[in-house]
């Protein structure tokens, strides 16, 4: 019969753990300010030792009726897309089942009118796919002409047949040339229509091919565009201003801009002093009044140190950048967070949660502090910042639609007006900045 032993063990290791608090500090640290004004109030109901001792946002009595009156001024929301297709389906005597699809397929459009996703997947296991393209088909009949498409070209192909007066060749194009519109020029259209279809390129000259692409030109990419996004209205609150500092400044030894931190909304909060007259008392009331006296000194502390590491961290954000303060967007310098965490001596996730969510303003308008951090386009680090190159493209861009030449510039055109400005960069990198400045390929921007 074998025997069981049992033996005891020692063995040291090292766990961090963070304590309630710190957690809940970090959480103070990245709150942008709307978060946390919500956050001293809800520690304010919670806990009788703190204080209001001023808020900038509460409205008097005495101006209440002037408050409702700029309440019931402001405007209505903008009508959305969705709103004005769900109108005009109520307005339709349809199968239940059909108006419940319709329903579903409106709901599933997005800014442009563009499908969100597949509309099979709008589909129950007992729906035909039959009723699915009838619902499709109706909301396509509504205003505006050229939404709940899948694409770019499904839209303008809907838009074209909706126009008696289209020309042929433009549906045509439209349908079954439409990778050819990346060349606008008549002959090249006509070339490579020659190419995939020679038969039918013999009914076609380079006067029907112009004429076909003016009627392409006239048609709305984005016709979802005058809609309301359903977004509501938010209003940014920086948590600082940089500016530049005066001659009596700097001759004082001040840098050569200025943060200045920025309470905007959030109340001055205080430690009650009633509270802190029955410190004194004995029993569960003196515990408990101790007790909330500390949590409302922690909490103030927690605030406080939010302002001063946000402070300590847009003053390197700034020296580094200075730059752009001085000319402006377009010359951001390449900026990681590491850095910036090294220089104040703290965790670079902190620069990360300071980073997110807050806003500076100074004399070039509102930015996000994310924004100030870029990497450089060249893969040693050694080259202009990827903010820098996207302003690039952009002035590269309005310059050239400011000439009136007429023609869009390629990506491999701008490629090659950056290459001309000393910046190299591939065409596909071009097309991935060109997308994230919200700016159409050259087809897209007719």
């Amino acid at each position: 019969m074998s025997s069981m032993e049992m033996s005891v063990t020692q063995r040291l290791s090292q766990q961090q753990k963070l304590s309630p608090q710190m957690i809940q500090t970090i959480g103070i640290l990245a709150m942008p300010m709307d978060q946390l004004r919500e956050r001293i109030y809800e520690e304010v109901e919670s806990n009788p030792a703190i204080e209001i001792i001023r808020d900038p946002v509460y409205v008097s009595s005495t101006d209440s009726d002037t408050h409702q009156r700029f309440l019931e001024s402001v405007a209505q929301p903008a009508e959305t897309l969705q709103d004005h297709l769900l109108l005009q389906l109520s307005e339709k005597k349809v199968d239940e089942k059909i108006q419940n699809l319709a329903e579903r397929v409106i709901g599933n459009l997005d800014s442009r009118g563009y499908f969100l996703g597949p509309c099979e997947n709008l589909l129950a296991p007992d729906e035909k796919s039959s009723f699915l393209r009838e619902a499709v088909e109706l909301v396509q009949s509504f205003d505006p002409i050229g939404v709940c498409c899948e694409n770019l070209q499904e839209s303008l192909l809907l838009q074209a047949k909706a126009i008696e007066t289209a020309p042929p060749l433009a549906v045509i194009i439209l349908r079954d040339f439409f990778p050819l519109l990346e060349k606008t020029r008549p002959q090249h259209i006509l070339d490579g229509i020659a190419e995939q279809d020679p038969l039918l390129a013999r009914h076609y000259s380079l006067k029907t091919v112009k004429e076909a692409l003016d009627f392409i030109q006239t048609l709305n990419p984005y016709p979802a565009q005058q809609y309301s996004d359903g977004g509501s209205v938010s209003y940014v609150e920086p948590d600082a201003f940089i500016r530049k500092s005066t001659d009596e400044e700097i001759e004082s030894g001040a840098d050569e801009f200025i943060v200045e931190m920025l309470k905007g909304s959030l109340p001055e909060i205080g430690v009650s002093k009633d509270f802190k007259d029955m410190a004194s008392s004995g029993g569960d009331t003196g515990k408990f009044v101790s007790d909330s006296i500390k949590k409302a000194d922690w909490f103030i502390n927690a605030v406080q140190q939010r302002t001063m590491t946000v402070y300590n961290a847009l003053r390197v954000i700034v020296g580094k950048q200075s730059l752009f303060f001085y000319k402006g967007p377009g010359y951001l310098v390449p900026l990681r967070m590491q850095e910036v965490a090294d220089a104040i001596d703290v965790h670079p996730a902190t620069i990360s949660r300071i980073a997110n969510g807050k806003f500076i303003r100074c004399e070039w308008g509102f930015f996000e502090i994310r924004y100030f951090f870029t990497n450089s386009v060249a893969t040693d680090g050694d080259g202009p910042s990827k903010e820098s190159v996207k302003q690039e493209i952009s002035k590269i861009l309005s310059s050239h639609e400011s000439s009136g030449t007429g023609k869009k510039l390629s990506d491999e055109k701008i490629v090659q007006r950056l290459a001309e400005r000393g910046i190299k960069i591939a065409r596909r990198t071009v097309a991935k900045y060109r997308a994230e400045l919200n700016i159409k390929s050259s087809f897209e921007r007719l």
